[in-house]
């Protein structure tokens, strides 16, 4: 079986804060970009962080 991966690491910049600390809407946005690959998600996990930056991280798989 000849089995090939790929693996992308995406980086957004913007300036609106309120975006990046919006779970929901970075989740959906980077769904609707890894549907168009036609690449197959097996789950995501994520982290909501709550002090200073307050920002999310996050991953598909």
């Amino acid at each position: 079986m000849d089995d090939e991966g790929y693996h992308y690491l995406l980086d957004g910049v913007t300036n609106d804060l309120e975006f990046l600390k919006d779970e929901k809407v970075l989740y959906s946005l980077f769904l609707r970009v890894i549907k168009n690959t036609r690449m197959n998600i097996l789950g995501f996990m994520s982290h909501k962080f709550t002090t200073d930056g307050q920002g999310v991280t996050g991953f598909f798989y």
